[in-house]
């Protein structure tokens, strides 16, 4: 099992705390749809859309946190 730095620590950290963030960015996300919905009447492309947005963003933060987390384990352990 690899070792963490006291960075990695505060990254996993702010991470797992950052779970209300997420649930806020989805209900601020739903409401907005919501609220173009009700002027436009189309639900299911504005849904779809959200839901295709909220997926783009998840896989950017997950192949990024596999960058930075890939690239720490192969750094030196003196640096």
């Amino acid at each position: 099992m690899p070792l963490l730095t006291p960075g990695a620590l505060d990254s996993v950290t702010s991470t797992n705390g950052s779970a209300q963030a997420s649930i806020i960015g989805v209900g601020e996300l739903t409401y907005q749809t919501q609220s173009i919905g009700s002027s436009t009447f189309r639900y299911f492309e504005l849904f779809t859309i959200a839901a295709l947005f909220y997926i783009a963003c998840a896989q950017a933060i997950s192949l990024l946190w596999r960058a930075l987390t890939g690239r720490a384990a192969r750094a030196p352990m003196g640096i």
